[in-house]
């Protein structure tokens, strides 16, 4: 994956419905990384990133859930109409130009990325995006949410575990005292 080039951003919404725990797995196996799909092979986007939020800190959409966040690079300046038309109109809401570019991104310290370029940060978010959908797409379709919630989390125990970030955490915290 490359930088974005936050001047051409683009983003849009797909409802997550209220519903049991992990409900927010079948979205973004059957929703999300599709949608993704087709952003990548019919529009040509080079960069991509999707997160959760709500109507609040996501696309402002007419719906009080959690939504799927996703922003993308418009690599091949296409116009709203030709992006609406390549869509599936099911799975797409809100969708619109970023105006103005996002040059800063919560909680994320550009003075310390070399080059203290914004865009690299970026590009990192949907690195982690592209493993996500690369690690669902290895899993076989299941039926059962607990299980593979329980898988995913365990992927994600040997992601903390590779950079010892727990145990770093954990040794900084003061002791409690009862």
């Amino acid at each position: 994956m490359q930088k974005p080039n936050i001047e051409n951003m683009w983003e849009m919404a797909i409802r997550i419905p209220h519903g049991p725990w992990g409900v927010n797995i079948e979205v973004l196996r059957n929703e999300v990384i599709p949608m993704i799909s087709t952003l990548r092979e019919q529009c040509g986007a080079r960069w991509y990133c999707f997160l959760i939020h709500n109507n609040r800190n996501g696309m402002p959409i007419d719906y009080q859930g959690l939504q799927f966040h996703i922003r993308f690079e418009n690599s091949n300046n296409l116009s709203l109409n030709e992006l609406q038309s390549r869509l599936p109109k099911t799975y797409r809401e809100g969708i619109r130009k970023i105006d103005p570019p996002l040059r800063e991104i919560s909680g994320i310290d550009t003075s310390l990325l070399k080059g203290e370029d914004i865009q690299e940060a970026w590009k990192i978010i949907g690195e982690s995006c592209e493993w996500i959908i690369e690690m669902m797409n290895s899993h076989k379709m299941v039926d059962d949410r607990e299980k593979m919630l329980k898988q995913i989390v365990q992927f994600q125990h040997y992601i903390e575990n590779i950079i010892g970030i727990r145990y770093q955490i954990s040794s900084t915290l003061p002791s409690r005292t009862e």
